[in-house]
């Protein structure tokens, strides 16, 4: 069926009238949503602050050669105190023998000058309190040599990959968290798992790091609206056999308002398929809404059925607008 450039903007007009009252809504929901994108950004930022911190801290775990230098450095000066201590005080009470902490400090001292195994010191610390000397620093050192145990070692290491793993799918960035949330995949529950893991391994600090960062299980998140009923609505031009035939005229531009309307179709299409947020939104809206806007001032003014007066028009004849 053959139609004029004006039952072709009484079909627009009508498109762009069910497009508007649908938008109306659609944009509402993405106003909500933009505001509340401040939070997402905030959670998602504490997020990763939190993984970060925690994987620094089970580095550190397995990386404490400072550390046990430090702390080795205390022993040996403390432990050389005692010795000449003892040394003096044998020296002073005659009935009194202090050999026997002599010994086990010298023991220790040598396994705190050489040794790096832990079955070393626990020998070390069982001679110390056999002699009933003071041992608190042994077991300070003892807890990091168990760090650098190799056992404990690979355990931190197989830890520190399945956080690498949940960051790279959940927190590569912003969008990336937004987007998993939004598509209902288990983001809280895949760190809520390495929380367990975490205790259930022994390391309860590591885990309360991770728990200070974790996403509020509850909080309401602002889903995206379906574009699908506006794009229903929104028909290509031209595939939608709503293109202007062009006139002879060289004053006529209903074809020009109608092409540019065309290309604001396509675009405003475009914004919706590639699921743009509220700004993006709302300037493809306002775009089409001034496109059309033209077209429809041009069709008012020169169309007589519209009650515009066309450049032929004589003044003797009633305008009436076509209903």
């Amino acid at each position: 069926m053959y139609k004029t450039n004006l039952t072709k903007f009484e079909e627009i007009q009508e498109m762009m009238e069910k497009f508007n009252d649908l938008s109306v809504e659609y944009e509402k929901v993405l106003h909500s949503r933009y505001e509340y994108m401040s939070d997402y950004r905030n959670e998602y930022t504490k997020l990763l602050r939190t993984i970060n911190d925690l994987k620094a801290r089970l580095y550190k775990e397995i990386d404490n050669d400072e550390e046990v230098k430090e702390v080795k450095e205390g022993i040996i000066k403390a432990f050389e105190k005692q010795i000449r201590r003892y040394t003096e005080l044998s020296k002073e009470e005659a009935y009194t023998d202090y050999q026997k902490e002599i010994n086990a400090l010298e023991y220790a001292l040598n396994i705190v000058k050489k040794a790096k195994d832990k079955r070393f010191v626990e020998d070390a610390i069982t001679e110390l309190e056999n002699s009933k000397v003071e041992s608190n620093q042994m077991n300070d050192l003892l807890e990091l040599i168990k760090r650098n145990d190799s056992e404990e070692e690979e355990k931190i290491k197989s830890i520190i990959m399945i956080i690498n793993a949940a960051e790279e799918d959940y927190l590569s960035g912003f969008k990336a968290y937004r987007e998993a949330c939004e598509n209902k995949e288990e983001v809280f529950e895949a760190f809520d798992d390495i929380f367990n893991l975490l205790i259930n391994l022994g390391y309860e600090y590591e885990a309360s790091i991770l728990a200070r960062g974790l996403p509020d299980l509850e909080e309401q998140r602002k889903e995206r609206p379906d574009p699908e009923e506006l794009l229903d609505v929104l028909k290509p031009i031209k595939s939608a056999g709503l293109e202007y035939w062009k006139s002879n005229r060289t004053n006529a531009f209903a074809y020009d308002y109608n092409i540019a309307f065309a290309r604001e179709v396509s675009y405003t299409r475009r914004a919706l398929l590639e699921d743009r947020e509220y700004i993006g939104t709302k300037n493809a809206f306002e775009r089409l809404n001034a496109a059309y806007d033209n077209l429809k001032g041009y069709m008012e003014e020169k169309y007589t059925q519209l009650g515009g007066t066309p450049y032929n028009h004589h003044g003797h004849l009633d305008r009436q607008k076509n209903k």
